[in-house]
């Protein structure tokens, strides 16, 4: 049965993979470079929207920095000095405990 697609459009396209992962923030590449790790076989697809990533993960997102200083300031008068600390703490914390889930 014809497909009405061209050669090039099957190769070029993503009709050629085995996944095809949808975005390009942290998480989602970093879900690739294990599954590649994985199955170094697997082909893999990863459109983008636009020309360069411009999501949240683009702009950090606030989930492995501190931000601006005006956040805690704020965070300390509303929760306290100790739970701001443990905020910190825990974000200090966050990007090194992911670490252990990489080779799994």
């Amino acid at each position: 049965m014809p497909t009405g697609l061209s050669y090039w459009k099957k190769e070029s396209f993503f009709y050629n993979h085995d996944a095809i992962i949808i975005g390009t923030g942290i998480v989602v590449l970093n879900a690739a470079i294990h599954l590649q790790k994985l199955v170094p076989s697997l082909k893999l697809a990863i459109p983008e929207k636009g020309f360069i990533p411009t999501d949240a993960s683009t702009k950090n997102a606030g989930f492995t920095c501190f931000g601006s200083i005006s956040e805690p300031i704020e965070r300390e008068e509303i929760t306290g000095t100790h739970r701001l600390a443990a905020l910190i703490g825990k974000r200090w914390e966050g990007p090194s405990q992911t670490s252990q889930f990489a080779g799994r």
